[in-house]
């Protein structure tokens, strides 16, 4: 089962775990945590990491959201070792650093998932990754925080969508309107922003 121990004890002797590592592009892969073998990670978020509060959220699937969700982990609810652990979406296989655990993730979750718990007592990962450092963007503060930002993100988005498709709709160019339109005022649109009809007459 993925996420178990191997040895079904985490003997001190030969620890040794597999954890699913999932990648916000919907790769997957299984990775071993063992002792003294180190993992890459993210030493800084990427351009377009979703923890930080100036990433589009709207070029995220659900798919990707409910990954997040299921690698989510809280204080007093801490992610399950067979939680997925979440890479940079970033990298791809087959590169020379395919799958490195995602910077973004580890500083805001990381704390909370008993994997990357176990990655930092198998000397897998250093402690420094579970907090940002000088000179990173700014990140949400929880999964809570980074889904109510995707919604106003999407709401904003779908506004913005509606309002294009109403100025069109009352465009000249597609205006059921026959009478001469007269000029508009000087430096003023062929069409009001505000009631998205011709200055004229509609």
């Amino acid at each position: 089962m993925p996420g178990r121990c191997c040895c079904g004890l985490c003997s001190p002797v030969v620890p040794s775990c597999v954890a699913w590592l999932w990648s916000v592009s919907r790769q997957v892969q299984v990775c071993r945590l063992e002792a003294g073998v180190e993992r890459e990670f993210r030493e800084f978020p990427c351009a377009r990491c979703p923890w930080r509060t100036d990433a589009d959220l709207t070029a995220f699937f659900e798919e990707d959201i409910a990954m997040l969700r299921r690698a989510d982990g809280r204080p007093g609810a801490e992610a399950p070792l067979d939680a997925p652990v979440v890479a940079c979406h970033l990298d791809q296989p087959d590169t020379a650093h395919a799958f490195r655990w995602c910077g973004g993730w580890l500083a805001v979750v990381g704390a909370h998932h008993l994997a990357v718990r176990l990655a930092i007592v198998f000397d897998s990962l250093p402690g420094q990754a579970l907090a940002p450092r000088p000179g990173w963007p700014r990140l949400y503060a929880s999964l809570d925080a980074l889904l109510e930002a995707r919604a106003a993100q999407l709401h904003a988005a779908d506004a913005r969508a509606d309002v294009t498709a109403r100025g069109e709709e009352s465009s000249p160019l597609t205006s059921r309107c026959s009478r001469p339109h007269l000029p508009p005022p000087r430096s003023a649109p062929l069409v009001d922003p505000l009631t998205f009809r011709c200055w004229s007459c509609c």
